[in-house]
């Protein structure tokens, strides 16, 4: 007997354990199959063949999100979302480490402006309810929320909910503390800053997605280059330099504050 179709998306948010739980997690889950974010479209496919069963797909949205999620209903009305989220403050400066470590020379103020919003990133952008309140409304099914620092500090928890708002099981022992994609440290982070002021990345200028994708892969590596050779230069080296300024530390209990009101409605929507 066909088993009934159950679709379940994972869309994020960027840097919230989502790549941890793509590699350790989400493959050894049992009684589900899973796709990562190369696969992603794939969902299509099962609509379109009528295949059964449960099936999980993961990929990280942030700014795209409801466009994404509006895609998804269009194939498949049921379906049923996932959503890591991270308090504002922390979030927005782990957005902006990555913002650096692909290729980015902003200083945090040009990346996010609490004060007059002229930031690369809008202060609407960050605005957590909205998005759930879009997903409760595109959905016919309530989301699973879940918090970085649940997942930081309660894993078993986390993985817990999760197979249970799937109804499937983690079978395989998970070995604890693994880093996944391990982030850059202050002085690393500090020279890969500078050097893409000093050398912008371009984009290659071809219509060729491969070329494209050669190009940008070639600028990574030469960044990854870089921070390893800073890994052996001494910190004393770096004395009186900061990747964020005395002004920029007030600039988080800033975002805090005004975010309050946001994250409260998060963490009641958990309960």
């Amino acid at each position: 007997m066909k088993k009934e179709l159950e679709i379940y998306f994972h869309l994020g948010l960027t840097k919230v354990a989502s790549t941890y739980y793509q590699s350790v997690i989400f493959p050894n889950l049992s009684g589900i199959s899973f796709y990562p974010k190369h696969q992603f479209k794939k969902y299509k496919e099962i609509v379109v063949n009528g295949e059964g069963g449960k099936h999980l797909f993961s990929i990280e949205k942030d700014k795209r999100l409801v466009q994404t999620l509006e895609e998804i209903i269009s194939f498949f009305p049921d379906a049923k979302i996932i959503l890591f989220i991270r308090r504002h403050d922390d979030w927005i400066i782990s957005r902006y480490k990555y913002h650096i470590k692909k290729h980015g020379g902003l200083s945090f103020n040009e990346f996010f402006d609490i004060e007059s919003d002229q930031g690369l990133w809008s202060r609407e952008s960050l605005f957590l309810q909205k998005k759930i309140e879009d997903i409760e409304r595109l959905c016919k099914k309530p989301p699973l929320i879940l918090t970085y620092d649940d997942i930081k500090k309660k894993p078993d928890m986390i993985n817990n909910r999760l197979t249970q708002f799937m109804g499937v099981s983690l079978d395989l022992p998970i070995r604890r503390n693994r880093k996944v994609n391990k982030a850059f440290n202050e002085k690393q982070l500090i020279l890969l800053r500078k050097f893409n002021r000093i050398f912008p990345y371009r984009q290659a200028k071809t219509a060729n997605r491969t070329l494209n994708k050669t190009h940008r892969k070639y600028r990574e590596f030469v960044l990854h280059i870089l921070a390893f050779i800073v890994r052996i230069i001494p910190r004393f080296f770096f004395a009186g330099r900061s990747l964020f300024t005395s002004e920029n530390r007030k600039d988080f209990e800033r975002i805090r504050s005004y975010y309050k009101r946001d994250w409260d409605f998060c963490k009641q929507y958990q309960l």
